[in-house]
């Protein structure tokens, strides 16, 4: 019998069990309330059952071709999604979605993927990412999994380099440091989810207290787990002391490498708080006070220590005695064992570890009101298994420059795999983790493991220990009880997408106006001439939908409201936010992981050079590369074109997308000042109404600049012009010099207290919050008149922010401005004013993003020349025979002599498989 179907079984056994309690003990019971204890009980673990039916949960995982990147190559990636109530592929969603997301905490690329049978892949190119080197998270996500937060989320970082110098230079590989020139925001998360701003310190170690199962009780002995990390979120090992109400010593504490330790206490009452006493990191003792203990409730304590039993000791207080309790024993989100008991003051449950599954299992333990009185995490390795693995082999006993490899692979029949080889002496960064060890473990823990594979590795004391710990300090509720057993609901419940959908709410302007059955026209069109269309009504509350046909690409969308045969004045909303928050990165994931030993080829002893013979060497050919350079030229040519701004930004924030999102929740469009502000926290100064304290050009300047042939000009503030209006020097400057004026503001937008210099569809415009008392420019490119920045938000297409100041004399050419160290803005808006049609919603809709074809020479029939793949080679789908066996072909760059590979898969019935 498998271990599946034997838990199965026991599932079932333990529920029938159960029901016979309750219909023979309720037989025999004389008190009302022991019926109504028992009844609520089997409520809550009868709709935490239909809960896990209803709604099971999904993971994915991703696997990489590479486990770091250089600006100008791609990200590949395949999507393994899995429904956990089974274990098999998904059948739930068919839509996946995948970010790449900057430092700061923006997403800079989204990718909309099919899946089937559980699989998708995709690819991510890195040219079209703006900002410098850093260290970036893909995460990914069904519409569905948002139901569970960010959490559910899977997520990793990698490094992103500059692009070399030299092309096939890799051995500069180095993520640039923020320095005060290159400050930039931080919109990402901590555990509470609050804004972790990139400018705040701590300003001590953090000390937080885990007591098992989750309270302290008085007057009961309770294991308190407590890490303890540094003001950067580094672990610290430490040791200290623990001290009573008085302040003296009852115990000693200590962490280990991992910043992680346990203790035990008894509370006495609530009014003698208990503290732990721990060393700064200058050496000063500090005081930091345990959480405040229960009146009543329960103690649990789990011993995981055994060979093959796991052992559940419950402590209750006097006033739960006698009372009937319930326990449920859970695996991704299954039941796998409940029972009730009866509140002693000492109770001990034991389970076969030998019965259980490998990875992460819940224990919750709580009353007949639902209310939760103990509850656990706890981890078992799985089981090794020969049919879990990949194998790989090769007759190849040396690699050569632009030689043909060919592998052999060897897994569990028809199973779907993913394949990558890695350049060993152009990796970047190490590996930690697969499938495995993220479907098991880390999707089951609150935020990031540093050396997963360290808890598969063995099943003895020290690995049962650390995994403990673990537990109990970072232990994510993935399977919310409370939720489960229907004593609360979900805010939002996102769907569940079976293809491609556009859906939302009509909403009135005015409230004596009906939303119920309207008709609404879509249309959907693209660059490539193609077009779809539909039609549909609101139900009674506005709601509509609808139902897209496969497609790709970026389209226009356009959904006109009409009653009657006429158009309505209506505001149209999309539903299509749903993107997890961004969370705090710890700062393990970002640092550089060491390159561990080649994992398959490697390098052998060379002959020395002299011995070789000449019909051995392989001559490689160099490539022949052709330099360009910018030429800027009259930049009202390419008025639109963000090339430029793209390749100099380090923040860059898409207007379309925020505007889109704020018109799909039906509320009016902010100031782009307004905005501005709202969305990065540097930026600061008056925004509403705009700046009104301008700087022109003074006339009597402009006259002796025109004297001296007329090669400077000077802008002066208002206060120095001599009690005249600034509008009569604009006038008697226009009539004067002939030319437009320039403006600066005084007030207005600045950016980390510096002034911005804005420059609008290519085009210098003006300077906001300019501090100096004068400003010289010998040009500006703008001849043809004042340039306005936008209004209001959907005005603008995009936005850029830089701090690289070699790019401001290509707009305004001043040695003044170059002296307060200006950030420069690029606007872009619209070509076209967007006017207003009565009734009718403009916006975009993206679907599947089609991977690109892994490409590399055919050498068998090109001579070798200069190749720099450091992806040697990249195939998400090969696919193994009846026999379980596959075919591995590519082509080797000019220079490896050895390399990694990387292979994981699924098979048909989900399970995982890896290369170890």
């Amino acid at each position: 019998m498998t271990r599946t179907t034997f838990l199965l079984k026991h599932a079932v056994l333990s529920i029938m069990m159960i029901i016979g309690v309750f219909v023979v003990g309720t037989a025999d019971l004389n008190a009302q309330s022991k019926d109504e204890e028992m009844n609520r009980i089997l409520a809550y673990m009868q709709r935490a059952m239909r809960f896990n039916q209803a709604a099971p949960q999904e993971k994915v995982y991703l696997h990489f071709d590479n486990t770091g990147y250089f600006k100008g190559e791609t990200i590949r990636f395949k999507a393994y999604v899995k429904r956990m109530d089974s274990d098999q592929p998904s059948n739930i969603s068919t839509v996946l979605y995948v970010e790449l997301v900057n430092p700061i905490g923006d997403v800079c690329e989204r990718r909309t993927l099919k899946v089937e049978k559980g699989m998708a892949d995709g690819d991510i190119l890195l040219d079209s990412i703006v900002g410098g080197s850093g260290f970036y998270e893909v995460r990914a996500f069904t519409r569905y999994m948002s139901n569970w937060g960010t959490p559910a989320a899977f997520s990793r970082v990698f490094p992103i380099f500059n692009k070399p110098k030299t092309e096939g230079n890799y051995s500069n590989a180095v993520i640039d440091k923020v320095s005060f020139r290159h400050r930039l925001p931080n919109t990402r998360v901590d555990e509470n989810g609050k804004v972790a701003e990139s400018t705040t310190d701590m300003a001590m170690n953090s000390v937080k207290f885990y007591p098992e199962g989750g309270d302290l009780v008085n007057g009961l002995k309770s294991r308190v787990a407590f890490s303890v990390t540094s003001k950067d979120g580094k672990h610290v090992a430490t040791k200290g002391n623990l001290l009573n109400a008085q302040k003296q010593k009852i115990g000693t504490v200590e962490t280990d490498e991992s910043g992680r330790g346990v203790f035990e206490v008894v509370p006495k009452s609530a009014s003698e708080a208990l503290f732990v006493q721990l060393p700064d990191e200058k050496g000063k003792m500090k005081e930091y006070q345990l959480p405040d203990a229960q009146q009543e409730g329960c103690v649990l304590t789990l011993d995981m220590m055994d060979d093959t039993e796991i052992t559940a000791s419950i402590h209750a207080t006097a006033g739960m005695q006698g009372r009937l309790l319930g326990y449920v024993l859970m695996h991704n989100g299954s039941i796998l064992e409940c029972d009730t008991m009866t509140a002693q003051p000492s109770m001990v449950k034991r389970f076969d570890k030998l019965s259980l599954p490998g990875g992460v299992s819940q224990f919750t333990l709580f009353s007949s009101e639902g209310r939760i009185l103990a509850e656990r995490l706890f981890f078992l390795m799985p089981f090794a298994s020969e049919s879990d693995s990949i194998y790989v082999t090769t007759a190849l006993r040396s690699l050569s420059p632009c030689c043909k490899v060919e592998l052999d692979l060897q897994a569990a029949p028809n199973s779907s795999i993913s394949f990558s080889a890695m350049d060993a002496a152009t990796m970047t960064n190490g590996k930690e983790g697969n499938m495995k060890t993220w479907m098991l473990l880390s999707s089951e823990v609150s935020g990031y493991i540093d050396s997963p594979d360290y808890y598969f590795e063995a099943d003895d004391v020290a690995h049962r220990r650390a995994a403990d710990l673990l537990m109990m300090t970072q232990g994510w509720r993935r399977y919310d009880w409370q939720l489960m057993s229907g004593q609360k609901v979900l805010e939002k419940v996102e769907p569940n997408e079976d293809g491609l959908y556009i859906f939302g709410t009509l909403k009135s302007k005015s409230k004596k106006r009906d939303v119920g059955n309207v008709d609404l026209s879509m249309t959907l069109f693209n660059r490539e001439g193609q077009s779809m269309s539909g039609k549909a009504k609101t139900d009674s509350l506005g709601r509509y939908s609808f139902k897209l046909p496969d497609c790709s690409g970026d389209w226009a969308l356009q959904i006109k409201s009409e009653k009657e045969g006429e158009a309505q004045n209506y505001v149209i909303t999309v539903d299509r936010h749903f993107s997890p928050a961004m969370r705090l990165l710890s700062p393990y994931e970002t640092e550089m992981i060491p390159v561990g030993e080649c994992n398959f080829f490697k390098k052998t002893e060379e002959e020395p050079e002299e011995f070789v013979s000449i019909t051995k060497k392989v001559h490689v050919l160099p490539t022949v590369k052709v330099k360009t350079r910018r030429i800027l030229g009259d930049l009202h040519v390419n008025w639109y074109d963000e090339d430029w701004a793209f390749s100099k930004a380090s923040v860059y924030y898409d207007c379309d997308t925020y505007a889109d999102e704020i018109a799909d929740r039906g509320e009016e469009q902010p100031t782009f000042d307004t905005w501005l502000k709202s969305k990065n926290s540097l930026i600061d100064g008056v925004c509403d109404p705009l700046p009104t304290h301008q700087i022109y050009i003074l006339p009597t300047e402009i006259g002796k600049a025109d004297e001296n042939a007329g090669k400077v000009k000077y802008l002066a503030r208002e206060a120095d012009a001599n009690g005249s209006s600034p509008e009569h020097y604009k006038e008697t400057l226009m009539s004067t010099s002939g030319e437009k004026p320039v403006f600066a503001y005084d007030n207005g937008l600045s950016y980390d207290r510096r002034p911005i210099v804005w420059i609008v569809n290519n085009m210098f415009c003006t300077i906001t919050d300019y501090k100096g008392t004068r400003l010289t420019f010998t040009k500006t490119n703008n001849d043809t008149g004042i340039i306005e920045r936008p209004d209001f938000l959907n005005e603008a297409k995009s936005v850029y922010f830089t701090e690289n100041l070699n790019v401001l004399n290509d707009y305004i050419q001043s040695t003044d401005l170059m002296g307060v160290n200006p950030v420069i803005a690029f606007v872009y808006t619209h070509p076209l004013f967007y006017f207003k049609t009565k009734g009718l919603r403009k916006s975009h809709f993206y679907g599947y993003n089609m991977p690109t074809k892994f490409e590399m020479e055919d050498y068998s029939i090109l001579p070798p020349t200069e190749d720099f793949r450091r992806t040697l080679y990249w195939d998400a789908n090969v696919k193994t025979d009846k026999d379980g066996k596959a075919k591995v072909e590519f082509w080797n760059n000019s220079s490896a002599k050895e390399f990694f590979i990387s292979a994981e898969g699924m098979t048909a019935d989900g399970k995982l498989l890896i290369s170890e």
